[in-house]
């Protein structure tokens, strides 16, 4: 398996050359391995209960399990300092997650996973404010962008 710094290379020189434009769908496209389902973003950014650290926990399991395209995650202790958790405090966090059943933890092997109750059975009502966003994003941005920059374009044309 390639490390994810040799798998990004040939794409480095296009990054460095546009840092500021949009990123186009047909290039994130090409990251499907990087890519988190909806409902598990869903549940974490609009179930209020979760802790800050806990939101991070969550998604630091997501990105090493389903960003792997593994249902598991094989996690030490030690590395969730990459996120700024001592291993002196992850066991109680991680105890907890696995109380609420959104993550499974097996710690004599080192395993850790998102439960199917993460994957959307759990019913999220989504605030008027976020159907706005979406709607502002999905339905109106469509209207009014009538080009999305390529590789070639890299402008957007505004119409009206």
């Amino acid at each position: 398996m390639k490390p994810v710094a040799e798998i990004l290379k040939p794409y480095k020189s296009k990054l460095n050359k546009r840092y500021s434009l949009p990123v186009e769908i047909e290039f994130i496209k090409n990251f499907e391995f990087l890519w988190l389902p909806l409902p598990i973003l869903n549940t974490i950014l609009f179930h209020h209960d979760f802790t800050k650290r806990q939101t991070k926990i969550l998604l630091f399991i997501a990105r090493f399990s389903i960003g792997c395209r593994r249902s598991t995650a094989h996690l030490k202790r030690s590395d969730f300092t990459e996120i700024g958790i001592d291993p002196s405090d992850i066991s109680s966090e991680l105890k907890k997650l696995q109380s609420t059943h959104f993550i499974g933890w097996n710690p004599s092997k080192n395993s850790v996973w998102i439960t199917r109750k993460l994957l959307g059975n759990l019913p999220i009502k989504l605030s008027p404010k976020v159907g706005e966003i979406l709607t502002r994003n999905l339905v109106k941005h469509q209207q009014k962008v009538s080009v999305l920059p390529t590789s070639s374009s890299h402008k957007h044309r505004q119409k009206g």
